[in-house]
């Protein structure tokens, strides 16, 4: 689903997920303690209700937490599907259950919802949290709002919030698919040129090996030899030697007198 990530991006993100439900179950338990404190008159399931979503964000954010540490591959992936239905379900139901009235805030903290399935997912995950949100903010309009205030949100409202809920997934969602796509093609990039220096380090060496040995046949010197005799034996010598390394011209230098005395060197095998 969505953006390929490695398994190493996989895990630190559930990491940094740990940290932020620990966040939304501290945020859940200080609206329960406010619906036992300030809202006597809400239905009697409200706070078992909210008890339980509390109770079962923190549980399994333990479980998360364990699971992250071990799971990969495939089990990542499919731990971030069960985490996000996780955190939907919980952060919609504490905006549901901590609503009271159309003109509570509290609605902006459904947002985390498109938020994290842009951190997963991209605009695929942008536009799914969105949709959640939207289900959210609709439940009061279905009857089953947990106060009579709540259900006089009008449709507009509702329209504006889930709006800006898929504006801002989505534009979180871009920025995360195109820093997704510029890390694979910066991690390709460079794997290229690892494996092109590699190729180069090793033509180099093979060339430098090869270079050494035609030095060291070029180098070779016979002191005053009887050419009569080596002479013959040095051209198919050359050649030998020249098919061997891959050479497409190669020459045995043997020293040898002038006429005049002097010493030098006269290519007496050449190959190519």
């Amino acid at each position: 689903m969505g953006s390929v990530r490695s398994d190493d991006d996989a895990r630190l993100l559930e990491q940094r997920l740990v940290v932020l439900r620990w966040i939304v179950a501290a945020f859940g338990a200080v609206q329960v303690g406010f619906a036992i404190r300030d809202r006597a008159s809400d239905p009697t399931f409200v706070l078992p209700l909210g008890v339980a979503l509390v109770v079962g964000l923190t549980l399994g954010n333990l479980a998360i937490a364990g699971a992250a540490r071990k799971a990969e591959g495939a089990q990542l992936q499919a731990l971030g599907i069960l985490a996000f239905a996780l955190d939907t379900l919980v952060i919609v139901g504490l905006v549901w259950l901590a609503t009271d009235g159309p003109a509570d805030p509290v609605w902006v903290v459904g947002y985390l919802v498109p938020l994290e399935g842009a951190a997963r997912w991209g605009l695929l995950g942008a536009a799914l949290g969105a949709a959640a949100f939207l289900v959210g903010q609709l439940l009061p309009e279905i009857g089953v709002a947990v106060a009579t205030a709540a259900m006089k949100t009008h449709a507009p409202t509702i329209a504006f919030r889930a709006g800006m809920a898929l504006v801002v997934g989505t534009v979180a969602g871009s920025f995360a698919s195109l820093s997704r796509r510029e890390a694979a093609v910066a991690a390709r990039r460079a794997h290229d040129a690892e494996a092109a220096a590699a190729r180069a380090e090793e033509a180099a060496a093979r060339e430098g090996q090869a270079r050494g040995e035609v030095a060291a046949f070029h180098a070779a010197a016979l002191a005053e030899p009887d050419m009569d005799r080596l002479a013959p034996t040095l051209q198919p010598t050359a050649e030998a030697i020249a098919k061997e390394l891959g050479c497409d011209a190669l020459g045995i230098l043997v020293r040898d007198r002038g006429s005049a005395g002097e010493v030098g060197f006269v290519a007496y095998g050449v190959h190519g």
